[in-house]
């Protein structure tokens, strides 16, 4: 039996999961806080966003690595496309303090490891995950009749194969077990990062290089609670507006104390990353069976994308077991954006009511732990991919003279990028299908700048650390810094980003050549596939409505045996004639639609990535260090 069968879930239930979460969620455990005179305990949250997010996220990585303060971080709370990066960071990191004693670890060693992270991330997201789901036609027949085995399986397998089984020294179909991945630093046996003393000081506070706890963030459709894997426990956090919320709460378990079944001892980390990136209507839901009983009845925790509950993962950096006195909180999430004339069909309202309540949630998440800065957090530093940018003010008509206010940034924003390049950058999509080099560049390179000028003198003091260094990595990914300046050095680049924000047809706006027949083929192929099955059929039927009529007939024969068999009552036929009228569709459409993705795979996706390469673009008037690296 696998450890997450899965069911159809609509998002009608996130919708009111969502609304559920409108209120004060942090304050209860920010009053957990430590007192003023404990260490100093840094936390970093890294949000959703698909891939967007992913890359985004790296940026920020390398720039905390410049800056030493990887070693300081003592939790990790990730959602969605946060939880895919977070997963191999703490992976990396775990090979890092099981290799090298405390003492001899440096900041090199982290540099040098978020170096690896990106190059190996960007060359796995190449292989177009998403539309790699159904390229094998056993899965897909699989999905088409295992009610137990959806697309959320399918992508936690591909997690596992090209991105996590290499970093965790396992060789597929080998999985990488969440239980097993909790961190004994070199040197040091039985270790317990959170456990304190009488002073309130813990094992982790004293190293050099913390120890790391994971945070992977869903959200649970049955309480609409926050649910969250770790290395030691799943399960709901302690909640944080008990005095309101009166919903059952699903106690934390933990994998080797409270006799689990064997399938919970051995959690797929891919699984995990799986439910905190089910994005609601995209992914089925991920269901724990045989863990909860409510009374007599067993309770099935049906999981979807942590961002229903929490997009930006801030909760899970404030837990009272090991709340975090320093938050670094990285949101690359999807903003809502003007519309000046909204559609009022009933599809279009309800999508732009729930983007409006996810908006809201956000400004609470952010609104309760800013009002804490200074009361149980030291500092917090907050930043995301439309900062920055102008907002303008509109007056009413005829309402006075006074001109439209707008305030933010001109020209260019403090951090170098132009304001329409990054307004394309917060466009792109949240999907997790291929990403070319120019994309996964300019949001890496994003992400490293606008954290440089939020990671500044006063964090990095108050962390016991030197004052904020310039640049000390010739990062590779910052080639595109002078494009993201200056959009009119290649007008290509932002063009690039602008098709980037598209789910399908990138392709079509990005190579040259398909550009302008991108249109003309399309239709021609519909032609063409027309003409095919009409052939096909007019060849084997004698004409088409010979060989529709067919169809039908065969279809009734199998229903008409089906009855004899029912009122004969010879069980065998019936189970057989019951079983062909199952699997005829799956049969046709699995190996149909795994051709179709192969195709794409090896013609389009690799000719849209070899004309989304850097060196592609017209070169700057003049080369800067990263480019010479290069």
């Amino acid at each position: 039996m696998r450890v997450f069968p899965n069911f159809s879930g609509g998002k009608c239930a996130c919708y009111r999961v969502a609304v559920g979460r409108i209120r004060r969620p942090l304050e209860d455990m920010m009053t957990a806080h430590p007192a003023p005179d404990r260490p100093p305990r840094l936390g970093l949250a890294l949000s959703g966003g698909g891939f967007r997010a992913s890359l985004f996220h790296i940026g920020v990585l390398a720039r905390m690595a410049e800056l030493d303060l990887l070693r300081d971080v003592q939790v990790i709370s990730t959602v969605s496309g946060g939880s895919i990066i977070g997963a191999l960071y703490y992976l990396r990191v775990r090979n890092l303090l099981r290799s090298k004693p405390d003492a001899a670890i440096t900041r090199a060693d982290y540099v040098e490891m978020v170096d690896d992270l990106w190059r190996t991330f960007s060359a796995a997201i190449e292989h177009n995950l998403r539309m790699r789901t159904f390229a094998d036609w056993r899965a897909n027949l699989r999905m088409f009749h295992d009610r137990r085995y959806s697309r959320s399986d399918r992508m936690a397998e591909l997690y596992e194969a090209y991105l996590y089984a290499a970093a965790a020294g396992v060789t597929p179909p080998a999985r990488v077990v969440l239980p097993a991945l909790t961190i004994q630093p070199c040197g040091e046996s039985n270790f317990q990062p959170f456990d304190e003393d009488e002073r309130g000081h813990t094992a982790n506070d004293r190293r050099m290089n913390k120890v790391p706890a994971l945070v992977i963030n869903a959200t649970t459709l049955n309480t609409g609670h926050n649910f969250q894997f770790t290395a030691t426990w799943l399960g709901e956090p302690p909640q944080a507006a008990a005095d309101i919320d009166r919903n059952l709460r699903l106690r934390r378990a933990y994998y080797h104390r409270d006799g689990l079944p064997e399938k919970y001892q051995q959690l797929p980390l891919g699984l995990a990353v799986a439910a905190s990136a089910a994005v609601p209507g995209i992914f089925a839901p991920l269901a724990l069976t045989d863990m909860y009983r409510d009374g007599a009845d067993d309770l099935t925790p049906q999981l979807v994308d942590g961002g229903v509950h929490d997009n930006q993962g801030i909760a899970g950096l404030l837990d009272p077991d090991h709340p975090c006195t320093h938050l670094i909180v990285s949101d690359a999430s999807g903003q809502m954006e003007d519309l000046h004339s909204p559609l009022t069909i009933f599809a279009a309202v309800l999508k732009r009511s729930n983007d409006t309540l996810m908006s809201r949630v956000r400004e609470e998440e952010y609104a309760a732990a800013a009002s804490r800065e200074g009361q149980g957090i030291a500092a917090l530093r907050f930043f995301h991919l439309k900062e920055s940018l102008l907002q303008r003010e509109l007056t009413w008509i005829g309402g006075c003279d006074k001109p439209a206010q707008v305030t933010g940034a001109g020209e260019t924003t403090p951090y170098g990028v132009h304001p329409r390049i990054q307004v394309l950058l917060a466009r792109i999509r949240t999907d997790l299908d291929a990403f070319s080099e120019v994309e996964a560049h300019a949001l890496m390179a994003d992400g490293y700048l606008i954290s440089r000028q939020h990671l500044c003198d006063k964090l990095c003091q108050s962390l016991g650390r030197p004052a904020a260094a310039e640049q000390t990595h010739a990062w590779p990914f910052l080639d595109v810094q002078p494009y993201l300046a200056d959009p009119d050095l290649d007008p290509s680049f932002a063009e690039q980003l602008a098709a980037g924000s598209r789910l399908f047809g990138k392709s079509l706006r990005t190579v040259p050549s398909l550009r302008w027949t991108g249109n003309p083929l399309l239709r021609g192929a519909a032609v063409t596939l027309v003409a095919v099955a009409v052939g096909l059929l007019s060849r084997f039927g004698g004409n088409v409505m010979g060989t529709v009529f067919a169809i039908l007939g065969f279809l009734a024969a199998i229903w008409a045996v089906k009855l004899v068999a029912q009122a004969r009552h010879w069980s065998s036929l019936e189970t057989i004639a019951g079983w062909m009228q199952a699997i005829a569709p799956g049969i046709v459409v699995a190996p149909l639609l795994a051709l179709a993705v192969n195709r794409h795979l090896r013609i389009l996706t690799p000719l849209r990535l070899e004309y989304g390469k850097v060196d592609r673009l017209r070169p700057p008037p003049a080369f800067g260090v990263n480019r010479e690296a290069a």
